[in-house]
């Protein structure tokens, strides 16, 4: 057995993640965001199982996002992928989820760090949702497009900007940011599967 599994039997709660080399199902109950992702992949894939109260001391950031997978080829973590989803996007809710993607980044390279595993640098974030409020299209006032002069470009002065990029820093890292959007029906299963560009 390599070392990293052996630790992962020794050292990780069994009832904190699941192996699954098929599909994975991502969900969140609360009403703002309340629905069912199942992801698909052809390579083998840990589903960290965090919850609310499975926070690490020492990390400034404790927020959790509902879907945390780290994708392996063979033996090794090649992608971390992060999950969320809201029903509605708005700037309360894009700031929220970008601190919930911090957070799980941050959760996901302790795990790894027990395991005696690098963290790969090939990051993905998702955001599944039914409603965007912070479309260009739903706000057409140039405010919301730009700060007023002297005020830095930063994610909390011009979200509709941050959220209509496809990358995210994140801890100094580059992270690839995919925006999944479906037409909301009640006790839906929605499906993404992982492409090859997204493995790499």
């Amino acid at each position: 057995m390599n070392a990293w599994k052996q630790a992962l039997s020794d050292w990780i709660l069994a009832d904190k993640y699941i192996e699954n080399k098929e599909s994975i199902q991502i969900s969140e109950e609360n009403e703002d965001g309340k629905a069912r992702l199942l992801i698909l992949s052809n390579n083998k894939i840990i589903h960290l199982l965090r919850k609310d109260n499975d926070k690490i001391p020492f990390l400034a950031n404790k927020a959790c996002a509902d879907g945390i997978l780290i994708e392996f080829i063979g033996n090794y973590p090649v992608a971390i992928h992060i999950v969320e989803l809201k029903r509605t996007i708005s700037t309360k809710s894009w700031n929220t989820i970008r601190k919930q993607f911090i957070g799980a980044l941050g959760y996901t390279r302790a795990f790894l760090g027990v395991l005696g595993l690098p963290a790969p640098k090939n990051i993905h974030c998702y955001t599944a949702f039914y409603r965007d409020k912070l479309a260009s299209r739903e706000n057409p006032d140039p405010i919301f497009e730009r700060p007023f002069t002297g005020v830095p470009i930063t994610p909390e002065t011009t979200p509709t900007l941050f959220w209509e990029t496809r990358t995210l820093s994140i801890f100094s890292e580059e992270a690839k940011h995919h925006k999944i959007q479906w037409d909301w029906k009640e006790d839906t299963e929605h499906t993404h599967t992982l492409s090859p560009s997204e493995h790499t």
